[in-house]
């Protein structure tokens, strides 16, 4: 399976004082990853051979970004990974391996490597089936890609928030969504919406990596207010009967964006 998977983080240079502290967290976490690992980023590169570059040039948007990269990718699957979602744990790279298998056999067009609460248990272990209709079908949070199918997936225009959103209804045509039945990671969210969360960065500060803390602002007051309304609004919404929540969702995403509101 190592000629066909790839990992591929998604960045640009606007994060780039984000990779020391990222590619830190992932090689003492995952110390004996025997696969390709690709950084997406604009023109700028991080100092480590053996973090391959893709370079984008002016390119701002995230699909425009992503597709370009995928074609640049040799390898048919690729673990999608953010840049502000920190390793915190080791990886299990002999579970790694069985899952690397399994994809190698059966071809999956995505499998997230954490639970999710639509969940629907197969005939392989641990493995889940993700229903059609599930509200974030089309995550980016840890996501292993077939590259076809993600292409298939891309619109110009949407950000990434917007692509799981409308995107995961897109899904609905491929049968073949998966998630792990338990966490094969555990991360650290460190940055929200371009700031750092005061108690990741306090505690990637106490784990020793090198944050960069002048380089953005912390969370303001009401930063967190506003963050805790997100939060409160995603559980409420998980609360609903499974068939609405994604056309609630829908919903309020279409309405915002004709509105002209955040795209970020």
């Amino acid at each position: 399976m190592q000629n066909s998977l790839a990992i591929l983080v998604s960045s640009y240079d606007g994060c780039s004082d984000l990779w020391p502290p990222y590619f830190a967290a992932f090689r003492r976490n995952w110390p004996d990853c025997a696969y390709p690992v690709y950084l997406l980023s604009n023109d700028k590169t991080f100092p480590d051979p053996s973090v391959r570059p893709i370079q984008t040039g002016p390119v701002r948007g995230w699909p425009e970004s992503m597709r370009l990269a995928l074609h640049r990718i040799p390898e048919e699957f690729v673990l999608l990974l953010l840049e502000d979602l920190f390793l915190a744990s080791p990886i299990d790279n002999s579970r790694f391996e069985r899952l690397a298998a399994w994809i190698a056999e059966q071809r999956p067009a995505c499998i997230r490597l954490q639970p999710d609460p639509a969940m629907v248990p197969t005939g392989f272990p641990q493995i889940c089936a993700l229903p059609p209709g599930a509200l974030y079908r089309a995550s980016t949070v840890f996501s292993l890609w077939r590259k076809d199918v993600l292409l298939d997936l891309l619109r110009p225009g949407e950000s990434i928030w917007q692509f799981e959103i409308l995107g995961s209804r897109r899904t609905d045509k491929y049968p073949d969504f998966y998630v792990t039945g338990q966490a094969c990671v555990h991360y650290i969210h460190g940055v929200i919406r371009g700031k750092w969360v005061p108690r990741a960065q306090k505690q990637m500060l106490a784990l020793g990596y090198p944050v960069q803390t002048e380089a953005r602002p912390p969370f303001s007051l009401a930063d967190r207010l506003v963050q805790r309304g997100r939060e409160l609004r995603a559980h409420t919404l998980r609360k609903l009967p499974a068939r609405y929540q994604r056309a609630v969702r829908l919903y309020f995403s279409t309405a915002r964006r004709s509105a002209g509101g955040d795209q970020q």
